[in-house]
């Protein structure tokens, strides 16, 4: 029930602020684009519902989701977490199309996100409206960060932030390549650099004006 009700207000909470973003934005200035028509926000809208077009089109149901070298693949792209993040971030930076479709296609797992959004939640769902919940949840946590940056230092920041964080996922498909002492020192070691990173970017949020103005306004790729 409470990931149901967190889900729930984190989309609603991200529907807002996108509706005040597009509003607050075109009043400062006509050179901001809507998110839901720019690039960027375009990319993220078709990305989100093409991972719930898969659930309902029940992809899980084929036979080739099965198969072990699919299973495979899905695990590696959930193993380069970190490193879709950093080409979302670098996507900002050079404002380049091509690192921005390619991370979103990475970090949804070619938008079969849903086939790993029990690994995430760690809940098992059971009907589709709960898998659309639990997908839901399981993008907003991959590309919630990514949604509202617009100046380059705050994308490159978020790309540092994101791929210390979310490291964790690489790490997670050693635990049963590694023994359990390794395996607990790593992820004691990758917890602590995601709280240590998280600790500077909120300072950093403190400190630097320009760092705030950045994750304030809406960007265009």
């Amino acid at each position: 029930v409470e990931m149901k009700c967190a889900t729930h207000v984190a989309w609603v909470a991200v529907l807002l602020e996108s509706v005040w973003r597009i509003h607050k934005c075109y009043a400062i200035s006509s050179g901001y684009q809507s998110i839901f028509f720019s690039s960027v926000g375009s990319a993220y809208l078709g990305a989100y519902l093409l991972c719930i077009l898969a659930i309902y089109l029940d992809f899980k149901s084929y036979k080739f989701s099965k198969l072990p070298a699919v299973r495979n693949l899905l695990s590696f792209f959930h193993a380069m977490d970190g490193i879709s993040a950093a080409m979302l971030a670098l996507a900002y930076y050079y404002k380049s199309p091509i690192l921005l479709y390619s991370g979103i296609l990475f970090m949804t797992k070619c938008f079969m996100l849903h086939l790993l959004s029990r690994m995430v939640t760690g809940e098992a769902a059971s009907s589709k409206a709960e898998i659309t919940l639990q997908t839901t949840k399981t993008f907003l946590h991959h590309t919630g960060s990514f949604l509202f940056l617009c100046d380059n230092n705050t994308a490159l920041m978020t790309g540092l932030w994101r791929f210390i964080s979310m490291n964790g996922h690489a790490a997670m498909t050693l635990r049963e390549v590694i023994s359990e002492e390794p395996y607990m020192k790593l992820m004691w070691i990758i917890t602590h650099s995601r709280n240590a990173i998280l600790a500077v970017v909120i300072i950093t949020c403190f400190i630097s004006a320009d760092i705030r103005r950045g994750f304030g306004n809406i960007m265009t790729v």
